[in-house]
Formats: structure tokens, sequence, C-alpha cells
């Protein structure tokens, strides 16, 4: 079963996002800077779905801290902020697709589907 890191700081969201993947992916959760790096070395996930505003540092952080860590997993942005500034950051961070919150779990699952489909 692939992984999915999920990057979320609202538990509503995260019991949502765990309910509609678990039949298809292992969700592992984070919402601290702290534990991020070490989620991604324990778990080795095959894609990360990154809200943008969490508490400490903001998703666009996260993204770049990422990618200077030479860490090359796809990265879907799944954020309540405005659609253009959702793809504005997703343009800049280079990731692989962008979600509102509130989109339906087909368009959550088809999403993550197609985008780790095209990173194998």
């Amino acid at each position: 079963m692939k992984k999915i890191l999920l990057i979320e700081d609202s538990e509503t969201t995260i019991f949502f996002i765990k309910k509609i993947l678990k039949n298809k992916f292992e969700v592992i959760t984070t919402h601290s800077f702290v534990e991020l790096i070490n989620s991604i070395h324990k778990y080795q996930p095959s894609l990360i779905l990154l809200d943008l505003n969490l508490p400490a540092l903001s998703g666009k952080q996260i993204a770049s801290i990422i990618k200077k860590n030479n860490i090359s997993i796809p990265i879907i942005i799944y954020s309540a902020s405005p659609l253009t500034e959702i793809n504005t950051i997703a343009q800049e961070i280079n990731a692989a697709h962008y979600l509102e919150k509130g989109s339906t779990p087909l368009t959550i699952i088809s999403t993550i589907d197609n985008v780790l489909s095209k990173s194998q």
C-alpha cells in the first residue's frame, strides 16, 4: 500500500482525508516541522499532501525545506486559501498539483492517482 504524508494541523481535515483514503493508501500525518524530515525518511511516502496555512511554518516554507533537502517526492497542495494564491504557490514550489479544501473525495483520490502514475 502506498503511503501519503499529510502535513496538516486541522484534526477535522486529518480525519476526513484518512477516512476517504483508508482503503487505498496508508496516511501518515504530521503537523510539526521537527517531525517532518524524520517522517519522510522513516516512512518514505510516495506523495505529500500539504496544507499551506500551518501554525509554525507555512506550507510554502515547508516545501522549500523539502526541496533543499533534495527530497523528490511529489507534493499536492491541499488548502482553503484562495485559488489564485494556491495556483501561484503551486507554481513557485513546483508542486505536482493542487486541490482546494472542499474538493470531493473522488476528485482527491483521482488527483492523487494521476500524480502517482506520472511519478513512477
